[in-house]
């Protein structure tokens, strides 16, 4: 924690969801190094993402190609510092990544999901597929 202060990066932990929603947007970005790499059931990033924090974060197997647009992606610790400093300056490219955060969850948000299971079931409706039946 102390490295981090030094840094002037602030740690904010175990904070109501209110609160946090409230830092996230009004921050610029957030370093959210996953082990394995972004994906979609990371609710950190659908929080960033929602609050127009741009996450800098690492790409791993399971990082949909469909973050791309709204991620910056860094390997190290020190890329992403290099990621922070690129986006302070450019408020360009800060407005299109927020942008396609918010374009992506708009495309995966709940009611997009139950959309998409309503195609799916009326499709099977009209090749007479019956409830539970697998598809066969």
């Amino acid at each position: 924690m102390a490295r981090a202060a030094a840094a002037g990066v602030d740690l904010v932990l175990g904070r109501p969801p209110e609160e946090v929603a409230r830092h996230l947007a009004g921050s610029l970005v957030a370093y959210l190094p996953f082990p394995l790499g972004a994906a979609e059931n990371r609710a950190t990033l659908l929080a960033c993402l929602e609050n127009g924090c741009v996450p800098v974060t690492t790409r791993g197997k399971f990082t949909p190609p469909e973050l791309d647009a709204a991620v910056v992606y860094a390997g190290d610790a020190q890329a992403a510092l290099a990621a922070f400093g690129r986006l302070r300056s450019d408020g360009a490219a800060v407005a299109r990544l927020r942008a396609a955060g918010a374009s992506y969850l708009r495309r995966h948000s709940w009611a997009e999901v139950a959309l998409g299971y309503l195609r799916v079931y009326t499709v099977a409706g009209r090749r007479g597929v019956k409830p539970g039946a697998g598809g066969r």
